[in-house]
């Protein structure tokens, strides 16, 4: 049996049991500490007194005891009395068959002599991030530990990377040298072993942006010179021919099926601030081919090949979306008994993906000249769109030269405005813990605690601050509490011009602090990154051109695309004709931008994904104009003299949309290789163009290659600084994760997008698609349709059906009719399934997926031949997707198609 509780130390800590995160009193940081020290001990015996020396040094002796005793208490009351146990000599032990650890696990697992599967277990340093006031044995004894199994994992990470340059797998060496520069980015043996692998795998750019970035990482902090031997393979590289590139790397089989989840809390908010919280928009479902009121944007989705009735799969893999057959029962498929259902199902489904985003490079100049990037979300300006409707222009003043690197960002210490300070401690944790979740993304450069904590409590103007930090972002914050809830507001200010470039006020219910403080730096950094994202553009689309009108234009019209996505999102068809104008207007604004400066590439480019956006929108003949003149101008940017990534990027994503559409099996084959050497070489010439992994990623998905999609993917997440496609991939992730049965690493995939994008539907269906797929956990059915209705509430059927997702709502109640018939409630399982039936007739567009999520059911019904049966009808149906199908878990356990 599998222990009940589960402890995760090593990066953020995490503790859960059966009903999710624990909370309460076993949740509280000195106790977690306490937990955490009898974890590495590995199962064997803790002295009282070495725990007390840890953990209450400034008490007395009998206060001390009287402490560890009501902690060993509430852990027993909390996990079962045999969670914590005492010898006899008064050792404290932890019973790692109720608590498991993922410390004692990745020790175990070198001890035994599986390094990859302990590197999969290490998310991070020890307890990073975390903190116990007035404990600094405790501190001490964490950096020790921390240090040794730093470095055990550093060795297993050379060891993988060794072998694999061993073996000849120079993308798998590239992945294991990578991670070990990323933990431990001061060391140049490192960087030089990661450089030689990248050029081996044909990354010569990659190779020397990584060697730049480890210089300047030694010179601006311990003010070093690198290795010779790296500068003299840098010097070689660059006089060299590159090598050609290696393709990525197909690996072993993984699978995937749907959609993703999150449940909500009731806060008390206080008097002082207004009842609404303002948030920002979050990407929409990813998924393609949708009627005129579908997201659009960067390529996000991802479908299967059209056939006449516009079959297509769903975004992440999950194969709820094709239609294909008839959604009649064969003959051979016994049909369930029809009882009325009860919860009313909808129709079928297709929906529209968002396309990717471009920086720019000047014609003869040594700057880079690419499409300007898309910000993944933007709020829809209304005065911008009453100007449009009124035929006024809008002009925006050409933007200050920046003193200060935008992205070099101080983290001010939260000021807490709680009476009598009583918050002070948790807004020093969010703080650090904030300066930490920044600090994971090596495109900004986070001043550390050590370096802003000497202002703390200091009336000192923010400017001063930044100006003696040389900061050109600070993050302000300030926490109070109203009742049993905490809200905390953040403020990021442009340290250049002191103007305020967003605020953000966010509300969570006092509790678990380490939660509390991961939850609100996990919100707060998303919504600072894309922030931060669009101010670096910004200033950076100041430097491309020469000409202000061409300038202003194509930020304009970057400003109309983000309103045209927001407002295609809403789906109303007015919405939908409305964001069609918006995309005319922006056209006009490009072409009048490429008319003021011929030599810039960047509007001819944005023109190329206005058509992908207005492609979106569009359908049939109209809809592969709009792809093909995507094509033709990305072509016309490749034909002059250095031809920008961005270019390739942009061929490639329409050439994979056209062939999503192609019925043609061979024409379709001959597009996506065509696509795929576009993206390929898109990322070769550009590694840091995160849109083109992402599309690449779905590309490879679509061809069954799904562990090569899943390293594109990561290669995405990776570069996504500013997270503006990092929703889509991180959906993609968890249904990698899915298909491998891997469900700790879909869990924790799930719950970290849920931390990072509250507001995305798709963060609380994948927790919903955990309750079924995952059967190694009791069935829950309380709770799947308690995420039916959180869904329900957060992505309405009515809006799903508008915006052409027709199959979702029906979905997540499929998924809670496996739960319920997996839990004994044969009635209500086959009552929904027969009302899904019922209501999809012959409609096409439901068929192949229900066929799918059926085939869960009635395995769950113990109708093992049934199920067989449907996804048999499947396979026959759909033999373009065989590669793709023969993947997912359930096809593979039934031996079928």
């Amino acid at each position: 049996m599998p222990p009940t509780f589960r402890l995760d130390l090593l990066g953020d800590p995490a503790f859960s049991g059966p009903g999710g995160p624990v909370r309460g009193r076993a949740a509280h940081k000195r106790r977690v500490a306490l937990l955490a020290v009898l974890a590495v001990a590995r199962g064997r015996p803790v002295g009282r007194e070495r725990l007390i020396g840890l953990l209450w040094p400034e008490l007395t002796t009998d206060a001390a005891r009287h402490n560890l005793s009501e902690s060993l208490y509430v852990l027993r009351k909390e996990l079962g009395e045999g969670s914590v146990s005492a010898a006899s000599a008064g050792d404290v032990a932890l019973n790692p068959e109720v608590v498991a650890t993922d410390v004692a696990e990745f020790q175990d697992r070198l001890d035994a002599g599986d390094a990859e599967g302990a590197a999969a277990l290490y998310r991070g340093p020890l307890l990073d991030g975390f903190y116990v006031s007035e404990a600094p044995e405790f501190e001490r004894w964490v950096d020790g530990e921390r240090d040794r199994l730093a470095r055990a994992f550093a060795a297993a990470l050379e060891g993988l990377a060794q072998a694999a340059e061993a073996e000849g797998s120079a993308i798998r060496a590239v992945d294991w040298w990578r991670r070990l520069a990323a933990h431990d980015p001061f060391s140049s043996r490192t960087a030089l072993r990661l450089v030689r692998a990248l050029d081996a795998a044909g990354e010569r750019p990659s190779a020397l942006r990584a060697a730049e970035a480890h210089a300047a990482l030694l010179r601006e902090e311990l003010g070093v010179e690198p290795d010779p031997d790296l500068l003299a393979l840098v010097a070689r590289l660059r006089a060299d021919p590159p090598r050609a590139a290696a393709p990525l790397p197909a690996l072993e089989r993984d699978p995937a099926p749907e959609p993703a989840a999150v449940e909500p809390t009731r806060i008390t908010p206080p008097p002082s601030l207004a009842q609404g919280e303002t948030a920002l928009p979050i990407p929409g479902p990813a998924e393609r081919n949708a009627p005129p009121s579908a997201p659009l944007g960067p390529p996000r989705g991802e479908t299967g090949p059209k056939t006449e009735n516009a079959a297509r799969t769903n975004a992440d893999g999950a194969i709820h979306h094709p239609p294909l057959l008839p959604a009649v029962v064969s003959a051979d498929i016994p049909a369930l008994a029809p009882v009325a259902a009860p919860v009313p199902l909808t129709a079928p489904a297709l929906v529209a993906a968002p396309p990717p985003s471009q920086p720019a490079r000047r014609a003869g100049m040594a700057r880079r000249r690419d499409s300007l990037p898309v910000a993944a979300a933007g709020g829809v300006l209304l005065g911008l769109l009453l100007s449009f409707l009124a035929g006024w222009d809008v002009q925006r003043p050409p933007e200050p030269e920046s003193r200060y690197d935008p992205r070099r960002i101080a983290v001010l210490y939260f000021e807490d405005l709680s009476p009598g300070g009583e918050l002070r401690y948790l807004a020093a944790g969010l703080t650090e813990r904030l300066i930490h979740e920044l600090g994971q993304v090596p495109v900004l450069d986070v001043v550390s605690r050590g370096g802003v904590r000497a202002y703390r409590g200091r009336s000192v103007r923010p400017d001063s601050i930044a100006a003696q930090l040389r900061a050109g972002s600070v993050v302000e914050g300030t926490l109070q509490r109203s009742g049993d809830s905490v809200w905390v507001t953040v403020a990021l200010v442009d340290a250049n011009t002191q103007r305020q470039l967003q605020s953000r006020v966010v509300g969570r219910p006092m509790g678990d602090v380490v939660a509390l403080e991961r939850a609100v730096a996990a919100e707060v950094s998303a919504a600072l990154r894309i922030r931060l994202g669009r101010e670096v553009r910004l200033h950076a689309a100041a430097r491309e051109t020469e000409s202000a009108e061409a300038r202003e234009a194509v930020l304009m019209a970057e400003q109309l695309r983000r309103d045209a996505r927001e407002m295609a999102g809403g789906g109303d068809t007015l919405d939908g004709t409305s964001a069609a104008r918006l995309l005319q207007r922006a056209d006009s604004l490009l072409e009048r931008a490429h008319a003021a400066d011929r030599g810039w590439d960047a509007p001819i480019l944005l023109r190329g994904w206005v058509d992908v956006d207005r492609a979106t929108l569009a359908r049939g003949a109209a809809r592969q104009a709009r792809l093909r003149s995507a094509a033709t101008r990305g072509a016309g940017v490749l034909a002059g003299e250095n031809a920008p990534a961005g270019a390739l990027e942009l061929r490639g994503t329409a050439l994979y949309r056209l062939a999503l559409d192609e019925r043609d099996t061979v024409g379709q084959r001959v597009r996506l290789d065509s696509a795929e050497q576009d993206l390929r070489a898109g990322v070769a010439a550009e590694p840091a163009r995160a849109s083109a992994w992402s599309t690449l990623s779905q590309l490879l998905r679509i061809r069954g290659r799904l562990a090569e999609s899943d390293v594109a993917a990561r290669r995405a997440l990776a570069e996504d600084a500013y997270l503006e496609d990092a929703a889509d991939i991180r959906h993609r992730l968890f249904f990698s994760a899915l298909w491998r049965a891997d469900y700790a690493g879909a869990r924790e995939e799930c719950e970290t997008g849920r931390a990072q994008f509250a507001d995305d539907w798709r963060f609380t269906e994948c927790r919903l698609t955990l309750l079924r797929n995952d059967r190694s956990r009791r069935a829950d059915p309380a709770a799947a349709w308690r995420l039916v209705a959180e869904l329900d509430r957060l992505d309405p059927p009515a809006r799903a059906r508008a915006q052409g997702r027709f199959y979702g709502p029906v979905y997540r109640r499929m998924v809670a009719a496996a739960v319920s018939a997996r839990a004994g409630d044969t009635d209500s399982a086959r009552a929904v399934a027969a009302r899904a039936r019922r209501e999809a007739g012959a409609d096409p567009g439901l068929g192949f997926s229900l066929d799918y999520d059926e085939a869960w059911v009635r395995l769950a019904l113990g109708d093992t031949a049934g199920a067989r049966a449907l996804t048999a009808r499947m396979g026959a149906a759909r033999p373009d997707l065989r590669a793709y199908l023969e993947r997912d878990p359930l096809i593979r356990e039934l031996g079928a198609p």
